[in-house]
């Protein structure tokens, strides 16, 4: 339960800034202490994909088709008797 007394101007009205002020920055806290949690957890997260995308596609191209075609035709071909 909260027992602060309620914060009031010099003229006895309630002063609503400084609790606007306050959860503001309340706020901003709970938002960068959240945002530093799940930082960590997607730069592992980025980390890992990475890794698995540099190991698992090829670092060479692909040769192109119509080149195999020939390829596989002269291989295919025979030698002249």
């Amino acid at each position: 339960m909260n027992t602060e007394p309620i914060r009031r101007r010099s003229n006895g009205t309630i002063d609503i800034n400084f609790y606007r002020q306050r959860a503001l920055t309340e706020r901003a806290a709970v938002m960068t202490g959240a945002g530093r949690s799940i930082g960590g957890a997607m730069r592992t997260a980025f980390a890992a994909v990475r890794h698995l995308a540099r190991t698992s596609v090829p670092t060479r191209a692909l040769p192109d088709p119509g080149t195999m075609m020939l390829i596989a035709q002269a291989a295919t071909r025979r030698p002249p008797i």
